[in-house]
């Protein structure tokens, strides 16, 4: 299942702390210093109109240094650092000592979101403006770009944990709303998609390997809430946002169209139809 472009904003992850009931885990005064060490690896990143879920970036910080991580664990960049904690919101300054911006200073505002889960929303290196909202959209104020990182203390609430879980395993394609209308020879198109933990791998005829998308869900809404992005495809670097229904072996679900904050109400992606999708599939569980 190839879907063509997509992703935010704003993804912001101020609102995924709220959809999952995570609680801010700000610290106060000179504990934000102790938060902020250890080796972060960045979960989302948003810099409109891109979302990138597997960048492989990340840091290291030990006191005032941060080394800059990338493709994993191979050392980029280096900076210093400067905490304004009892600013508000909270700001973080960067001195570039090595690498690409190399003597040059990089604003930014953070907060704690959870145990082990961070935003930054950066200002280009070299700009004197810092940003004033947790965002990497194209508003006024926005981060360029818009950082959540998680740390190896961040742990997923047990109830998206739970629903990640029962998600698990290979799903068929049965219907398909496209073009504002249902594809009457869906099951003849053979898609389908894999879903392990919060990674989907897409498939087409039969068991090739198409597009792969990084995805979380909010089990506690009504009806469930999904936000996909997309790793690997056309569509990479883009989002949606939207509805789950899963009842047994059989799951449903209803997207917006890319970039869109409007969140689909209805199971369908009939053109016209009240909270009607941009796009509708109905998948079942291979067994």
């Amino acid at each position: 299942m190839m879907v063509r472009t997509f992703v935010v904003l704003s993804l912001c992850a101020t609102l995924f702390v709220a959809r999952n009931g995570l609680a801010p885990a700000q610290g106060k005064g000179d504990d934000d210093n102790k938060l902020f060490q250890g080796k972060w690896r960045e979960w989302r990143s948003v810099q409109a109109p891109r979302t990138t879920a597997d960048s492989g970036e990340g840091m290291v910080i030990e006191g005032k240094a941060v080394q800059f991580l990338y493709n994993g664990d191979n050392k980029g960049g280096t900076a210093t650092l400067t905490l304004r904690p009892d600013a508000n919101p909270k700001e973080i300054d960067l001195e570039h000592t090595f690498g690409r911006w190399k003597g040059k200073k990089q604003l930014g505002i953070y907060q704690f979101t959870a145990d082990g889960q961070l935003e930054i929303s950066w200002a280009e290196p070299g700009s004197e403006k810092r940003p004033t909202k947790f965002s990497g959209g194209v508003v006024p104020g926005s981060g360029n770009p818009f950082v959540i990182y998680r740390s190896t203390q961040f742990k997923l609430p047990e109830a998206v944990a739970k629903e990640l879980k029962a998600l698990h395993g290979k799903w068929n394609l049965v219907e398909y709303h496209r073009f504002g209308r249902a594809e009457p020879k869906a099951k003849d198109r053979r898609e389908g998609m894999v879903i392990d933990e919060d990674d989907i791998q897409y498939l087409w005829g039969g068991l090739n390997k198409g597009g792969k998308a990084r995805f979380t869900v909010d089990p506690s809404k009504d009806p469930p809430h999904i936000e996909v992005v997309y790793t690997v495809g056309q569509e990479r670097y883009h989002k949606r946002i939207g509805i789950y229904k899963l009842k047994g072996d059989r799951l449903e679900i209803s997207l917006s169209e890319y970039e869109s904050e409007k969140r689909p109400t209805a199971f369908s992606g009939i053109k016209g139809a009240a909270g009607a999708g941009e796009a509708y599939f109905v998948y079942e569980r291979e067994k």
